[in-house]
Order: C-alpha cells, then sequence, then structure tokens
C-alpha cells in the first residue's frame, strides 16, 4: 500500500491482466510502430469489427468496496469516505556503514555511506571513493558483483560489457532499497549487450568472491503483472495502464495524474458560463463530430475562454480505446463569408490506448472568432482512426475583476505549417500589416506540432525551432527541446498527460505529448512593433532543424500549425 503525497491515495495492487509480449526484447530506441499512415489505417480498420465485451464484475469509476490487507507494519482497513485506519509507508533507509574505513560522499551528490576500494574480482575493476572504477582490467567472460551507489548505472553496465563481462548485477548497498537502473540522455537509445540486474546485498556472494570462489549466476526473462487497479481520491476504482517494465515509476506518474485530475475538478467549480458543445458524442471518419450552437449575445462581458475537453472510449475499460497517438482539432465557423470560418480553436493528442483523458485549454485570445449567433464546431481526427467518445464544453468568465481590462477585438492569421522539407521556409514571404487605431497590446498565438519521422527523426522527435522575426530585428523563438528525450513526456503526467499508455507515450515529442493538450505559445510582442496606425510592420516565419533549413533525404516529415496576430484594446 502506497500513500500519495497530497490527497490521500491508495492503491490496490491487484493484478487484473498478463501480457507475455510486453517488455521482453523492446529495444530503449525511438520505435517507429508503423511503416507509414496507411499501415496505421489498416491495423485500426481491422480493430473497428471489434466487439468489445467486459468480463462482468466491477468497472473503473464504479466506488470501491471496503477492503483488509495485512502488511509487514499491521493490518490496513480502507473504508469508503474515510480516512484509512492505519497506513502503510516505507521505512526510513537505514545510514549503516559496511566496515571499516567507510566514508560519506560530499554533500549534494549521493545521500549514502559506502565503502571505497571494493574490487569487482570479475573484472578487476577498483572502485574509488566516489564509486566510478579508478581501473578496469578485462578478466574472463564470467558474471561480475559490483557495489555502484551513484545514478547513471546504465553508462557503467555499458563498460562493464566492454570489459569482456557476461552479466552484470549490481548490489544495493545495507539499508537502501532496490531502484530503476535509470540511463540518462543519449545512453537511453544504445541497446545493452549483456543481461544486467540489481539484486540486494548477500553477505555469502561477497564473502566468496573475496575469497576467491567462483559464484554462479544465471539470469532470465519472467514475465511480470503489469496491469493493475487503483482507488482514486474521490473512492472510485481507476485503471491504472500498462507498465511498460517493472517499476515504481509508472504507480509514480498514475499518482501525478490523480493529482492533477482532482485540481482540475476544483478548478471546474470556479464561476463561469458553461456552453455545452459535445456531450459523450462518438467522433468517427472524416465527419467527426459536428455541433451547431448558440452564442451568447455580449461576450464583450468575458475576457477568458477555456476549453473543457475530454477523451473517452466506447467501453468503460481502456481495452475498448483506439490504439495509435492521433492529432484531435477543433474548428468553428460562425459566419461562412467572414475571415475567421473555419479557424481552429483548439488541439489534442490522443493517448494511445487509455481513455481517461481530461484537459483545461485556454484560448482567450480566440475570443473573437465567436462573432455570430449560430456557431458550427467540429472536432475531428484521423478518418481511419478507431472512434473516440468527446465531451466539450466552452467556459467564458472574467479574469481581470480590478485592473484595466484588455479584450481581444481582432485576429489576423499568420502562417499554418506543411511537409518539413528543404522548401518549407520557402513558401513563407514576409507579412505585412499596419497595427489598427485603439489597440494597447498585441500578442503573438501560435499551435505548433511537428510530426512524422524523416532520417532525422523530423518532425516528431527531433528538436525543431520555430522563429517569428517582427521588423527583422525581434526574433521569437519556440523551439521544442525535449523532442527525442527518453521521459520527455512522462515528466508531464503532473500536468496532465495520460500515464501508463501502451506504444513510447514516455518519449519527448515535437510540441506534444500523447494523451495532453497542445497548449498555445502566447507572447507579447507590443514594444517591438510601430503602433501609431501610419506605418506598416513586417512579420516572417521560419522552421529550422539544427539551426539550419531542413533538408531530409527521404520521407519528409511535417509541422501542423496555426499562428495569429491578436489585437487588444
Amino acid at each position: 500500500m502506497l500513500r500519495s503525497v497530497s490527497p490521500v491515495l491508495y492503491f490496490l495492487l491487484v493484478v487484473s491482466a498478463h501480457v507475455t509480449v510486453a517488455a521482453k526484447g523492446i529495444p530503449r530506441r525511438r520505435l517507429k510502430l508503423a511503416d507509414d499512415e496507411a499501415s496505421r489505417a489498416a491495423s485500426e480498420s481491422r480493430d473497428n469489427s471489434v466487439e468489445w465485451r467486459q468480463s462482468g464484475g466491477l468497472e473503473p469509476g464504479e466506488p470501491a468496496a471496503a477492503f483488509t490487507v495485512p502488511t509487514l507494519s499491521g493490518e490496513f482497513v480502507y473504508l469508503p469516505g474515510a480516512a484509512a485506519s492505519a497506513e502503510t509507508t516505507l521505512p526510513p533507509q537505514t545510514r549503516s556503514g559496511c566496515g571499516k574505513g567507510c566514508t560519506s560522499p560530499p554533500k549534494n551528490t549521493v545521500k549514502r555511506r559506502f565503502c571505497p576500494g571494493f574490487t569487482c574480482r570479475r573484472c578487476r575493476c577498483l572502485l574509488s571513493a566516489t564509486g566510478s572504477p579508478a581501473s578496469c582490467t578485462p578478466g574472463p567472460a564470467r558474471g561480475t558483483i559490483a557495489a555502484w551507489p551513484r545514478p547513471s548505472l546504465r553508462h557503467r553496465v555499458q563498460n562493464m560489457a566492454k570489459s569482456n563481462a557476461s552479466g552484470v548485477l549490481v548490489s544495493a548497498l545495507p539499508g537502501n532499497a532496490i531502484r530503476d537502473m535509470n540511463c540518462v540522455g543519449a545512453e537511453c537509445f544504445a541497446p545493452l549487450s549483456l543481461p544486467a540486474a540489481m539484486v540486494h546485498l548477500q553477505p555469502a556472494v561477497t564473502h566468496a568472491l573475496r575469497s576467491g570462489v567462483d559464484v554462479n549466476v544465471s539470469f532470465q526473462t519472467t514475465p511480470s503483472p503489469n496491469f493493475f487497479i487503483a482507488i482514486d481520491q474521490q473512492g472510485a476504482l481507476a485503471e491504472m495502464g500498462w507498465f511498460l517494465y517493472p517499476s515504481f515509476s509508472f504507480i509514480n506518474w498514475q499518482a501525478q495524474w490523480f493529482d492533477f485530475s482532482a485540481a482540475l475538478q476544483l478548478k471546474l467549480e470556479s464561476p463561469a458560463t458553461v456552453l455545452p458543445v459535445f456531450d459523450k458524442v462518438q467522433m468517427q471518419s472524416d465527419k467527426g463530430a459536428v455541433a451547431d450552437v448558440n452564442i451568447p449575445p455580449d461576450l464583450s462581458a468575458f475576457d477568458t475562454l477555456m476549453l473543457d475537453a475530454s477523451l473517452s472510449c466506447p467501453g468503460s475499460r481502456d481495452a475498448s480505446c483506439p490504439r495509435w497517438d492521433h492529432t484531435v482539432r477543433l474548428f468553428v465557423c460562425c459566419d461562412r463569408l467572414g475571415p475567421y470560418c473555419h479557424v481552429e480553436l483548439g488541439r489534442w493528442i490522443t493517448a494511445f490506448r487509455r481513455g481517461i483523458g481530461r484537459w483545461q485549454t485556454d484560448v482567450s485570445p480566440l475570443l473573437p472568432v465567436l462573432d455570430a449567433g449560430v456557431c458550427r464546431f467540429t472536432m475531428k481526427t484521423a478518418p481511419w482512426a478507431m472512434p473516440w467518445v468527446v465531451s466539450l464544453n466552452l467556459r467564458f468568465s472574467v479574469a481581470n475583476l480590478t485592473g484595466e481590462k484588455l479584450r481581444p477585438f481582432r485576429v489576423m492569421s499568420l502562417y499554418d505549417g506543411g511537409t518539413f522539407d528543404k522548401t518549407y521556409n520557402r513558401r513563407y514571404p514576409p507579412i505585412e500589416f499596419p497595427v489598427p487605431a485603439s489597440t494597447k497590446k498585441v500578442e503573438l498565438y501560435a499551435v505548433i506540432t511537428g510530426h512524422g519521422s524523416d532520417d532525422n527523426g523530423c518532425a516528431e522527435f527531433c528538436v525543431t525551432s520555430h522563429h517569428f522575426l517582427v521588423n527583422g530585428v525581434h526574433n521569437n523563438t519556440r523551439s521544442f527541446d525535449s523532442a527525442g528525450s527518453a521521459l520527455g513526456c512522462a515528466e508531464h503526467a503532473k500536468e496532465g498527460a495520460v500515464p501508463n499508455e501502451h506504444g513510447t507515450w514516455l518519449y519527448g515529442r515535437g510540441g506534444w505529448c500523447d494523451g495532453l493538450q497542445v497548449d498555445p505559445w502566447r507572447l507579447d510582442v507590443t514594444t517591438q512593433l510601430e503602433v501609431s496606425g501610419q506605418a506598416s510592420n513586417t512579420i516572417r516565419y521560419l522552421g529550422l532543424f539544427n539551426g539550419k533549413d531542413p533538408d531530409p533525404t527521404q520521407q519528409p516529415g511535417y509541422i501542423v500549425m496555426s499562428s495569429f496576430l491578436v489585437f487588444f484594446k
């Protein structure tokens, strides 16, 4: 049993399914899950014929019943609607030494005691007082026992492979728990050529090695449970998704998402005029979900527009959810002959086979596009994707109650992305524009995401930068620095990214994550402009890879972008 740090969250580690093909043989690299969109379409069209059946019993979202579980520290009792009568927490780590000559590491490094001079006999690596190998000579191709207290264990395992080791066991120091053998940066994408595991320190093994006795070690791959059930802060049963490999990190990410969800519920209780658009409407095919909505007559009373959107699945369980990650876009048209028809109002990315996503997105600068009595809203994704069930509310409110109230009154369209190849930047000439009279503020507003995978991983897994040059002097840049990082999207679980999806949801992407809204990029550019209304201003856009024009040799990716200048008065 674990307890969440903020609202109380109890996890039932109850195995609901076993997956025999889960983590075995999965390389730690950017996996290409489909050769092209056609193969995705074929796969998902087959999925569309599947009839999802529930196996009976309790379902996600239903209240959890009371239960009692024996634990190492006593009996744990869960009562619905009440705090548990006991809680199980991990005991503090023991800081005991490991014999004469033990030293403590410097502050702000590793909070553990360790012994210098521990010899890894089979590889003859002498560990220095910092825990790093001081020297290493290749030994026989046998197993090795090591005691490394510092992070980047993967790097040290790779070094042992170079020393002709056939396997590596990393021992946790006395009083310390086994932890993930994490990787750092680019090393996460390099495959290991030998098996490695972390184990508890076993004095008999250590004694045998120091005495020169051979120790036989065998490695095997054992399928582990990776589907679990939790109880959220509201006392409801909830699935926890797919654990790609045995690690408490997946429990932690789910706990972070539960905290996000609870905080979102509180935000949605704040005062607002709520306008329903979709209420559990199925979104599928090229049509998507469509609704005609009457807009309140006087929107000038509001300065804030939030999109409250959710994506769920045809069934109550994640097994009924669509595969793959697809872009979902919301378009609005209030006047078919007006300048704002078919403007993109919001963007999200579907989760890979999880149906718990709900997000709130601030699109206040686009209030002027709702300029007629009846507006048509269209929400759509890839036409061949399995169906999603969408809900959407528009939330109008007033954020500024005391200071000067500025409200957007005009939106000017700029650039819209395209194929990310060597001709990409040739399509976008500079745009000249005056600043309308009475303008008090001008914002640059852009929603940018990169997709596809060329020989550089662009534009999904490569770092791209997007530059808006104002009057030839001011360079306003949006850069996707976490694209391709090993845990770039997992780190956003606390901000609403749906955790524990199938596929490669953990990796950072080009401006987006699976199961998350795409937040608009907003920047005040008022001081960069000539605002007298007499002179003209210019703005130019460039999209770069490694500071240069993209120049892929095969299968270029693409940029999906909606960008505007928004004028406030």
